[in-house]
């Protein structure tokens, strides 16, 4: 029981850290070219345009 609690909490730690770090390089990208954003959502609606077609 002890073990298992263990594993899951250092589990939820790694995936925090994980998504903390995944957030922050997200953000330094965006920061560093906000153009990410725009061109990022072109490429979803061509894709979904794509789709459909």
């Amino acid at each position: 029981m002890e073990f298992s609690d263990g594993v899951f909490s250092f589990s939820f730690f790694v995936v925090n850290i994980v998504f903390i770090f995944l957030i922050s390089l997200y953000c330094f990208k965006v920061m560093k070219n906000p153009e990410i954003i725009k061109r990022k959502e072109t490429v979803v609606s061509e894709s979904i345009i794509s789709n459909i077609k």
